[in-house]
């Protein structure tokens, strides 16, 4: 029965993966033929399902089911550089990701009308 609580809580933190979704709006305006959202959707969820799969894979041939709910913390503990590596790269991920995702709403707010608020670069 725990595994039920367990598996809902992983599908939560793998859907979250996807909130870029915010951004398909803009993405889609700026397609040169709008109908092509559907493959590049397509083709983006899968290239990011196979990277996820491949991952899930290394991490549990690597370690096995002895790891704890966090594997940075299990890893910080038996090669504390390792962890200390992961911790930049995370910040690194967010710091370049976060100009991406804020693009995209900024552009959104911009493209809903034309009053001074919502005028591109004032």
């Amino acid at each position: 029965d725990e595994w039920i609580g367990a598996a809902g809580k992983y599908l939560a933190l793998f859907l979250n993966s996807f909130a870029i979704l915010a951004t398909v709006p803009n993405v889609r305006g700026q397609l040169q033929d709008p109908m092509e959202m559907h493959s590049v959707l397509s083709r983006a969820f899968t290239i990011v399902c196979l990277i996820y799969a491949a991952v899930m894979t290394c991490g549990y041939l690597g370690v096995g089911s002895n790891v704890g709910d966090n594997i940075i913390e299990t890893i910080s503990i038996e090669l504390p550089w390792v962890g200390k590596l992961i911790s930049v790269a995370l910040i690194c991920n967010i710091l370049m990701s976060a100009p991406l995702i804020l693009f995209c709403i900024v552009a959104a707010i911009e493209d809903s009308g034309d009053d001074v608020i919502r005028t591109p670069m004032t």
